[in-house]
């Protein structure tokens, strides 16, 4: 899965956060989005 792909479901999540380095990163882990299909959070 590419960057798009995952913060196409990053964008709706209410466990994002912006860093104003990286961009849009998972509030829960504090990294961006790790998964390969579907986000289990």
């Amino acid at each position: 899965m590419t960057r798009e792909e995952m913060l196409k479901f990053c964008k709706v999540c209410k466990n994002r956060e912006v860093d104003l380095k990286r961009g849009m990163i998972c509030k829960l882990t504090g990294e961006y989005a790790g998964f390969s299909e579907n986000c289990p959070n």
